[in-house]
């Protein structure tokens, strides 16, 4: 099997975002590098994530895709916030 240089930049990409290595070349073999681009640009394009190798991983496989976290969210929250 022959990797292609779009294969190679993403697996780049996804790894640049935490992503392991061996992660990034398996979502990269299982879904292609324009699926797995797609989802490091929907990354970027929302601002900062909580867990974004995590959100990379779940998104590109299938999963939800990666969001900002809700800042009603209590559990993010600090207790100054709250009161």
């Amino acid at each position: 099997m022959t990797t292609s240089d779009r294969d190679l930049e993403a697996v780049e990409r996804l790894k640049s975002e935490g992503v392991p290595e061996s992660t990034a070349r398996r979502l990269v073999a299982d879904h292609g590098p324009e699926h797995c681009i797609s989802h490091v640009e929907a990354l970027n394009a929302i601002g900062p994530a909580t867990g974004p190798p995590g959100q990379l991983r779940r998104s590109a496989a299938g999963g939800p895709p990666a969001s900002r976290p809700d800042p009603s969210n209590r559990m993010l929250q600090t207790r100054a916030d709250r009161a």
